[in-house]
């Protein structure tokens, strides 16, 4: 610092004590960003953790259940900790990890994903009797990966909010892709069709857990809750009673662990 006035002059020069993992700390925030927790496979993670709302993992037992390394669980480990969305305490060198926060885990993944990132087409496929159709679509599309999600999905699973409407994720790579495949079903694109095909955003991660419901795939129901939170015709309604669940589950087993201590 120097400072020069009337009648006063100061020049001196403090340096602070070293503090190496400081140091560290500060170049490794400078140089390695953060990890979205919420990208395709890192949210394999949060998936894990809501189908076991009651379970305590250890940082590489979560990694291993999410089919993920254990240094990209770290990271997000650390940052969802931050968020007072898990808790986290050693054992040991084990650092255990336990989901607190359910909703705010969803209300902060709805702040970085919405649906509509999905890319959409929808076709003018025969689905005068909805459920005659779907059964027709499933031996249609054997060999081909696909799922129903958004109210068609959820209606599936609680039969809550019926809909007119069938969305379904296809697993292909590109819009193109997706075109094709319509063509190749003899599908004619049409704004108003009762089937939507969608590209799924997450190409790994929609198909974590899918279900069959009378032999019809299904996303999971973490994967329906995220993609009904911004859907406009009752899907946060929807999505919300699918939570209730979730958070149930998450009351009963923190109920029980304390019963247990």
């Amino acid at each position: 610092m120097y400072l020069e006035l009337p009648e006063l002059l100061i020049d001196r020069v403090v340096r602070a004590p070293s503090r190496p993992e400081l140091d560290y700390a500060a170049s490794s925030a400078v140089t390695r960003p953060l990890v979205d927790p919420f990208a395709d496979r890192a949210s394999l993670l949060s998936r894990v953790l809501l189908e076991s709302p009651g379970t305590t993992w250890t940082v590489t037992g979560l990694a291993q259940k999410a089919g993920v390394a254990s240094m990209l669980s770290s990271h997000i480990v650390r940052q969802l900790a931050a968020e007072e969305i898990v808790s986290t305490r050693k054992e040991g060198r084990k650092l255990l990890v336990r989901l607190v926060a359910p909703r705010r885990l969803l209300e902060a993944w709805s702040q970085r994903y919405d649906w509509r990132r999905n890319a959409a087409l929808a076709v003018a496929a025969p689905v005068a009797d909805e459920e005659r159709f779907l059964r027709r679509l499933v031996k249609m599309m054997k060999g081909h990966k696909w799922a129903l999600t958004l109210l068609a999905g959820a209606w599936r699973r609680t039969r809550y909010t019926p809909t007119d409407r069938l969305h379904a994720y296809v697993d292909v790579a590109t819009n193109a892709e997706l075109k094709e495949f319509a063509r190749e079903m003899e599908w004619v694109p049409d704004r108003s069709g009762r089937l939507v095909l969608l590209r799924p955003t997450y190409r790994t991660a929609v198909w974590h857990e899918m279900q069959s419901v009378r032999g019809v795939p299904i996303v999971s129901d973490v994967q329906l809750i995220v993609d009904l939170w911004h859907y406009p015709v009752r899907g946060r309604e929807t999505a919300e009673q699918m939570l209730l669940r979730i958070e149930d589950r998450f009351r009963r087993s923190t109920l029980h662990s304390a019963a247990e201590r």
